[in-house]
């Protein structure tokens, strides 16, 4: 740069112009852990490039200091990362959640006394690995299917956990 008075006489100056390194950033998630649940995690560290501070925000949200979202749902959802000089930098991160499933022990169903009946229950759709039952009488309480003759109107409930420890129940 050279600058000159009313004079004619003549400065000389150089500098350089730096730009500040792109924003980076590590991400970590947690899935949901069961079908419908709001239990997944996004949480941004390591936040460098830019001009600090930073700033974060998620799903068109406000944006926060804080690098940590919880209580998130499974899907698609959209960080946004800006510095102090508005620059930003996105990214889509998805959510996993786990598909649907449930127990049933079927239709409601009156015996006469002194008849049996059989319960098996049904699994519909995707438990996460093995499913474990439960009676509430506790009179079997691991068998996958129960024969019972009732000697009084009675209610029989089983309960189901997967590996996620996701329940479902029937009654």
């Amino acid at each position: 740069v050279t600058v000159t008075d009313n004079n004619g006489c003549e400065a000389y100056a150089s500098f350089t112009v730096t730009q500040p390194s792109a924003i980076e950033y590590s991400i970590a998630t947690s899935d949901v852990s069961c079908p419908d649940e709001n239990d997944g995690k996004i949480i941004l560290s390591n936040v460098q490039g830019g001009a600090s501070p930073w700033m974060v925000s998620l799903d068109g949200n406000s944006f926060q200091s804080s690098f940590n979202f919880e209580n998130l749902t499974g899907g698609t959802h959209q960080v946004v990362v800006r510095d102090k000089n508005g620059c930003t930098v996105e990214e889509q991160v998805v959510l996993n959640e786990p598909a649907p499933w449930n127990i049933s022990l079927g239709n409601d169903t009156s015996i006469v006394f002194g008849d049996d009946i059989l319960l098996v229950p049904g699994i519909f759709g995707s438990p996460v690995g093995n499913v474990q039952l439960s009676w509430l009488d506790l009179d079997c309480d691991t068998c996958s299917t129960r024969l019972v003759e009732p000697p009084v109107t009675t209610s029989y409930y089983i309960t189901a956990v997967d590996e996620n420890r996701c329940i479902f129940e029937d009654f």
